[in-house]
């Protein structure tokens, strides 16, 4: 019973990991996911704006990982 509990906390951390490495990869994209539809020409996210994007997808993919860790050695 236990091993279904982390396969499934393991299927649903997956689709969280894909967002944070697609913002990691191509943190301008990710900058700009939802708000395109706010303006009618491209919009060009800040220098900041993708530092940030970039560093919270890292922190992200570091915590997830690590509560995965906990996790699997919980069960």
């Amino acid at each position: 019973m236990r091993f279904i509990e982390f396969i499934l906390v393991v299927i649903f951390c997956l689709p969280f990991y894909a967002l944070l490495i697609y913002s990691v990869r191509y943190p301008e994209q990710a900058a700009k996911m939802g708000r395109r539809w706010m303006y009618k020409g491209d919009i060009e996210p800040s220098e900041g704006n993708i530092k940030y994007t970039r560093v919270s997808g890292i922190i992200g993919i570091i915590f997830i990982t690590l509560m995965l860790i906990v996790v699997w050695f919980k069960y």
